[in-house]
């Protein structure tokens, strides 16, 4: 009788709860994109998946171990047979997806199953709670690498800001366009509807591109997506497609690339320049994560890109706002910079560095509401109050502002 009723009590408190994280995992990798223009008919994974560190992934197949001694029994084979596979517990989404469909097969159990033993109850009950430990690590693991790119991005940005020379800018941008997670970026300026290679950067030192990074090297007609302000990935199937010399076909060809990214870079509603990136020697696709990255490093180098006009140009100084930054032994509030608009600035409150955290992360309102114990329309509120503060016209931009701050800063 007692089983019953703690079973019946759990079954309340878990059950919408193991729903709602089975449709979040099983959409959180969906991401939308803007079809290459000339080639869409491929329907391929988008971004690559997010490595975990071995303490993780062990952690994650001790979890597995459990799930199939303490709840596989309950569940019919058809379905164990799909959910408990150890394929993808090496990565973000696959560990984020088996958590949520465990806790939703255990809370089913707790739910439907009304001869339970007061020790299988408990048994089911130490699973949720190593679920729970292990989404735990999974959200400490994307945290971290959250906190290790942005820094990456800061460094980034603030070595081509030390550029003193159009040929140092050249240079630099692609190489530190690479710190994001990049084996080969290829830097191209945009003018008159067409293309140029200007530098490349190639972790193994190879040569493949010198031959297109003179002067006299052809330019090539901008694809309609960037001319559009448009990210697309590219793969071989869209070049092979279009061997011609005007899309860069023999460039392509030499680099031998499977799937790269194309990132335009964008001044004052205008293309300026371009960006190529793939991980070619790691053989893998970019996480999302890594093209965000990279798509705000563009953002920010733009300005400077349009500045190029003749060689010698000297570049004394980034546009306001890239990388300016407070000193953390002022104040303790978390300040946004605004860098387009004036210098005032606004402060957001403990409570709000941590909805804006959660943002950043990708969660949406009611994920937020359930990691602080709050209500979705409370987080709403903190939402709105978070982008009338950083003047910000949608989530995107807020979190963007917020990327920029100065890292570690609270109310």
């Amino acid at each position: 009788m007692s089983a019953t009723i703690r079973t019946a009590g759990i079954r309340r408190s878990l059950q919408s709860i193991g729903n709602v994280m089975l449709h979040l995992a099983e959409t959180a990798s969906e991401a939308s994109t803007f079809a290459w223009p000339i080639h869409s008919a491929s329907i391929r994974p988008l971004y690559g998946s997010e490595r975990l560190t071995d303490d993780v992934v062990v952690q994650a197949l001790d979890t597995l171990r459990m799930v199939r001694s303490r709840v596989a029994g309950h569940v019919s084979p058809a379905r164990v047979d799909a959910w408990l596979s150890s394929q993808h517990l090496s990565d973000v989404t696959g560990v984020e997806r088996f958590v949520a469909r465990s806790w939703l097969e255990t809370t089913s159990v707790l739910n439907s199953a009304h001869d339970l033993s007061p020790a299988e109850v408990t048994d089911l009950v130490t699973v949720l709670n190593r679920l729970r430990d292990l989404e735990a690590a999974t959200i400490s693991h994307r945290r971290s690498s959250a906190a290790s790119l942005h820094q990456r991005s800061v460094n980034a940005l603030f070595a081509v800001s030390c550029a003193s020379s159009r040929p140092a800018l050249i240079r630099s941008i692609p190489e530190q366009a690479a710190t994001l997670g990049f084996d080969r970026v290829l830097f191209s300026t945009v003018a008159s509807g067409s293309w140029r290679p200007r530098s490349a950067f190639n972790r193994d030192d190879s040569d493949w591109a010198s031959r297109y990074l003179t002067e006299r090297a052809a330019a090539y007609r901008i694809p309609s997506a960037a001319a559009k302000r448009h990210t697309v990935r590219v793969d071989a199937a869209t070049m092979l497609e279009h061997q011609q010399r005007e899309f860069g076909y023999a460039l392509w060809k030499r680099s031998k690339s499977k799937n790269f990214w194309m990132i335009p870079l964008i001044h004052s509603h205008r293309v300026v320049g371009m960006i190529h990136a793939d991980c070619h020697l790691s053989d893998r696709l970019p996480t999302q994560t890594e093209i965000a990255a990279l798509q705000d490093f563009c953002r920010q180098v733009a300005p400077l890109v349009a500045q190029m006009t003749i060689e010698g140009t000297t570049v004394t100084s980034f546009p306001r706002g890239l990388a300016e930054r407070e000193s953390t032994s002022d104040s303790q509030r978390l300040h946004v910079v605004d860098p387009g608009g004036p210098s005032s600035r606004s402060t957001l409150s403990l409570r709000e560095i941590e909805v804006v955290t959660l943002m950043a992360e990708g969660l949406t309102n009611l994920q937020i509401g359930r990691r602080l114990t709050i209500t979705e329309g409370t987080v709403k509120s903190h939402v709105k109050r978070i982008l009338k503060k950083t003047g910000s016209a949608n989530r995107a931009e807020a979190v963007a502002y917020w990327l920029k701050s100065p890292p570690g800063r609270q109310a």
